[in-house]
């Protein structure tokens, strides 16, 4: 069910608007979880439902959760396949017309929902919302130390080019029909699923615009699964980028830009993993990954300079 948290906006005014699909997902983070339920429930827009899905948590997430559980559109603790698992799971449930990706450990800022539905009420064609994002390292008081702000039109572009340097993955917000015409996320990509479903639709060729006003806070930590920074994440991620890279670079009928933008995916992907096996003494990995990288693209090393000098 969707709840009426108008906070006494017009309820005919919020009625007009699209109905929201909130997908939260989430696995032992209690420390977190709170502020991102929050960020929901506080919106101020009558018109959204969140469903939750708990992929087996240990660590006290469940029972933060279940302070709010009367609140919930849906609400599920068992182990899973992860978020792309739980993210499919709650497309498939979603009744709302419009889909917005929340990570426990993240939130969404106030007012973004009311700018985003009505973005959406005005153009009936548009697929594709690129709403301006932040990935924000906060100290002891919960303010910011350092963040990093993608808030211009030109940083949000739904281009193949942009997607590949910086996903920015839960600032893209969907209408359903996309995942319905695209297809869900391919759960045998275990880390970067979201950068392969991105491609997808722009490669597809999805109607989108920019909305710059920051929408949703990344809160990079430790314990994060793609922004923790760490060797091994790196690594991770990096040939999960490789595998994507090659899987589109094998299909027809791409022009010229989106070929180069997965070539410099592939150089820069395959870069971070030769230092990362290199950095682990991992020699018995480190020829493949070099055969390979030729084999794809024998000027990878001048793609992944270029790009080295240009940050």
């Amino acid at each position: 069910m969707d709840h009426d948290l108008s906070s006494g906006h017009d309820s005919k005014q919020a009625f007009a608007l699209p109905l929201v699909s909130v997908i939260l997902f989430v696995r032992n983070l209690a420390a977190y979880v709170e502020t991102a339920v929050l960020s929901v429930l506080r919106q101020g827009l009558g018109r959204v439902e969140l469903l939750v899905f708990d992929g087996g948590s240990t660590d006290g997430t469940v029972q933060v959760l279940q302070k709010y559980r009367d609140e919930f559109s849906y609400f599920v603790s068992a182990p899973d396949g992860g978020p792309a698992a739980a993210i499919n799971e709650g497309v498939r449930r979603a009744s709302g017309e419009i889909i917005i990706l929340l990570a426990g450990d993240d939130w969404l800022e106030p007012g973004a929902l009311q700018g985003i539905a009505t973005e959406f009420k005005n153009d009936g064609q548009l697929d594709v919302l690129c709403c301006g994002v932040r990935i924000a390292i906060l100290g002891e008081d919960g303010k910011p130390e350092r963040e990093s702000l993608y808030a211009t039109s030109e940083a949000l572009e739904f281009t193949l080019a942009s997607i590949v340097r910086t996903p920015l993955t839960h600032g893209r917000i969907l209408r359903k029909r996309v995942y319905l015409k695209i297809g869900t996320y391919d759960e045998t990509i275990r880390y970067t699923h979201d950068m392969d479903f991105l491609i997808r639709c722009a490669i597809a060729g999805v109607r989108w615009k920019t909305h710059p006003s920051i929408a949703y806070t990344y809160r990079r930590h430790s314990g994060s699964r793609t922004l923790s920074g760490t060797h091994t994440d790196i690594a991770r991620n990096s040939l999960d980028n490789l595998q994507i890279a090659r899987r589109y670079l094998r299909k027809t009928g791409l022009d010229r830009a989106e070929v180069n933008a997965l070539l410099d995916l592939h150089a820069r992907a395959a870069a971070r993993c030769i230092q990362s096996a290199s950095y682990r003494v991992n020699f018995s990995a480190l020829w493949p990954l070099v055969r390979d990288a030729f084999r794809t693209d024998y000027l990878w090393p001048v793609r992944a300079a270029i790009q080295l000098a240009a940050r």
